[in-house]
């Protein structure tokens, strides 16, 4: 009998404490619950189709505010809303701060002055991250942990020039081979005599057609050389004038308008003697 007491005494116990713990309230933001909780975090690339700079509180604003616009404050704003849409699949927004590392392709340039070139119709690729409430643990949206704009070098002359746009004729910027390393001579084999029906044209079979390139400098961020020093738009808008020949490399953005980063204007006499020392990718390596 005292044995049965015990048992019934054990068992009544456990139920008490079962109901006790059952009765304890649902903790939301249990510290335990969000360390657990894995962040997610993806890659996209894609065309931006929208930016809006955000408010403190993270609402976006009812002006929209140009990136390169520096009425919203005296460094401008500070956080973006930016919108991807991606070749297939759906678009999303993502948020990008003072912390956000932003670039641009084929440059040294990042930062503060990379964003002045994230525009509507840029290609881009965003390395990203969710955000976690800290009050509920949930995910309070996306951030931009690494952006980096599409670029492309390219060369060619110029057309026309003034304020607003740059027109020239342009081919993609193919980088000399190093000195001392030839390159592979291309074979032909086939039925006959190899010397037969050679032409002119099947010598230049591989050229680049040049393109007419619609160019659209921004201001007060784009670089300019002229004949490889340091120059403004104003002196490479007078060299053109005087000569109505220029010859150039520059590093443009992939759409949105073609945004000038850099432009390295030099003359034909530069060119022939070899000094031009200003191109967009001569001094840079590894990009």
């Amino acid at each position: 009998m005292p044995i049965l007491v015990a048992a019934f005494c054990v068992v009544g116990t456990l139920f008490v404490q079962a109901g006790a713990e059952a009765q304890q309230p649902y903790r939301r933001n249990d510290p335990r619950r969000d360390r657990e909780r894995k962040v997610d975090r993806g890659h996209i690339s894609g065309r931006i189709i929208a930016v809006a700079p955000l408010d403190v509180g993270g609402a976006q604003r009812k002006t929209r505010v140009k990136s390169s616009d520096k009425s919203a404050g005296s460094e401008g704003p500070s956080r973006w809303m930016i919108t991807v849409q991606p070749s297939k699949g759906r678009q999303i927004s993502v948020t990008a701060d003072g912390s956000s590392e932003i670039r641009i392709m084929r440059t040294e340039l990042a930062g503060a002055g990379a964003m002045r070139f994230v525009q509507a119709g840029v290609e881009v690729e965003v390395e990203w991250s969710e955000i976690t409430d800290p009050q509920t643990g949930g995910n309070a949206g996306l951030r931009a942990d690494r952006m980096s704009v599409r670029a492309e070098e390219i060369e060619g002359t110029v057309d026309s020039i003034d304020k607003r746009r740059i027109v020239a004729k342009a081919t993609p910027k193919v980088d000399k081979a190093p000195e001392g390393l030839e390159q592979p001579k291309v074979q032909v084999q086939g039925r006959g005599d190899a010397r037969k029906g050679r032409s002119r044209r099947s010598a230049n079979a591989g050229a680049v057609k040049p393109l007419t390139v619609r160019m659209a400098p921004v201001d007060g961020a784009t670089r300019y050389t002229l004949d490889g020093t340091e120059s403004t738009a104003a002196d490479v808008l007078a060299a053109w004038k005087r000569k109505k020949a220029l010859e150039f490399e520059a590093v443009v953005v992939s759409g949105g308008g073609n945004p000038v980063v850099e432009f390295h204007a030099r003359s034909e006499t530069t060119k022939k003697d070899g000094n031009f020392e200003g191109g967009a990718a001569s001094k840079k390596s590894g990009r």
